[in-house]
């Protein structure tokens, strides 16, 4: 299970992102969009993580602007969520990976859309303020995960 919470009224998660072309990995934050087909990177995280959009392919795509923009393919990412669990004293640590996510200039807050989300069963609680993405036994795409027990306080 990934958890996520709410920010600002809307379900975000965070993961630490890794690909051959991010020169300084971080842990940022996606806003869970049913609405986007793709996982896409804001141009000012792309920064952050100091990656060099020159060494990316770069296309078109159209937004819900209807403008056209410009978009650069980054390639081979894994995307890491980690759950602490009080209630088993645990660390679950979970890997997704994708082919490659979308980094839209202008983007303002990253998107974490359909291409990842279908392989989840997901649970948005307003109420609560609880997010919750179970993966499903029917879930397609590479991951792994492992789970780690903390020791027992004394």
């Amino acid at each position: 299970m990934c958890e996520g919470y709410f920010r600002y009224h809307s379900p975000v998660i965070e993961a630490f992102l890794t690909s051959p072309f991010i020169k300084k990995p971080a842990r940022v934050y996606f806003l869970i969009d049913t609405g986007s087909d793709k996982v896409a990177l804001s141009e000012e995280d792309a920064q952050r993580m100091r990656i060099n959009l020159q060494d990316l392919a770069k296309t078109q795509s159209v937004g819900i602007s209807g403008k056209p923009t410009n978009t650069y393919i980054l390639p081979g990412v894994d995307l890491t969520f980690t759950d602490f669990s009080n209630t088993h004293n645990s660390i679950h640590i979970h890997t997704e990976s994708l082919e490659n996510i979308a980094i839209i200039e202008g983007l303002k807050i990253n998107l974490l859309g359909m291409e990842l989300l279908r392989r989840f069963n997901i649970i948005i609680d307003f109420t609560e303020q609880k997010v919750e993405l179970l993966r499903s036994e029917f879930g397609e795409g590479a991951h792994t995960g492992q789970t780690i027990m903390l020791p027992s306080p004394s």
